[in-house]
């Protein structure tokens, strides 16, 4: 029961150091679900009642860009895990017991990352939980349930495997450390490949709204007649649900899991 208490208080702990970046995070991409909401309604119906009708479009937006946000923030850290396994391997290898070989490899994280980085917050906590007679094991969960990696968790998983059963600690590191390269290397590749096409998308989605613009700031007698009637407010819709659904492909083409 008490392991189960500390993991909880970790996780609130985590929340309470993290709030203030997410909050600000959620107060931007709130300014552009507005900003995107106001534009739209704007494009296509010049109505303030379309503008409320519409403010579900702030939520949507907030969930995607926090969604970009945590993806990229993951991808950060596990790029920083694995240089953190690396080190620890490399001073478990230098005969550095596994508990000090934590403390040694915080060092080296201190020396490329510098102090604020999430991983070296995380290493500083397992190296205080070792110090207080916290195990390992029980460390690395925690950080694995706070950081939401799955491959601490993985790690977390294998470490405690091969120490209840004697098993060889510096091969279970270099083997993980290996792991993760690889399939960050592979997501680099892929996001490499990909990387031009996604901006060509976003070119796409925008060309849309920016020859709306121009019609209604050069000729916007040419669109007068689609604005303030039943018969407008129709074909402007099917038009909104067509580019909605071109931008929902668009974006889930590009999706990539690994």
């Amino acid at each position: 029961m008490k392991k189960w208490s500390n993991r909880a208080n970790d996780k609130k702990g985590s929340k309470r150091r993290g709030g203030e970046l997410r909050k600000r995070d959620v107060a931007l991409a709130i300014v552009q679900g507005l900003a995107l909401t106001a534009m739209i309604s704007y494009l296509f119906y010049q109505s303030f009642l379309a503008f409320l009708a519409l403010t579900p479009l702030v939520y949507i937006t907030v969930r995607r860009v926090m969604r970009t946000k945590r993806e990229n923030a993951q991808f950060r850290l596990s790029v920083q895990f694995c240089d953190g396994l690396q080190a620890l391997s490399a001073a478990v290898r230098a005969g550095y017991s596994i508990e000090n070989a934590f403390s040694e490899a915080l060092s080296d994280l201190r020396v490329l990352y510098g102090r604020q980085e999430f991983i070296i917050r995380e290493f500083d906590y397992i190296c205080h939980g070792v110090q207080m007679n916290q195990t390992l094991e029980e460390l690395l969960y925690s950080c694995a349930g706070r950081t939401g990696l799955a491959d601490i968790q993985k790690f977390a998983e294998v470490f405690d495997t091969a120490k209840r059963t004697g098993g060889d600690l510096d091969g279970v590191i270099e083997a993980m450390e290996e792991h993760v390269r690889r399939r960050l290397e592979l997501q680099r590749e892929v996001m490499q490949i990909i990387g031009a096409r996604k901006f060509e998308q976003k070119i796409m989605n925008v060309v849309p709204c920016c020859i709306l613009l121009y019609v209604n700031v050069a000729s916007p007698e040419f669109l007068a007649p689609l604005y303030g009637n039943a018969a407008g407010v129709i074909i402007m819709s099917g038009c909104l649900i067509l580019y909605g659904l071109g931008f929902w492909l668009g974006e889930r083409t590009m999706e990539m899991k690994l």
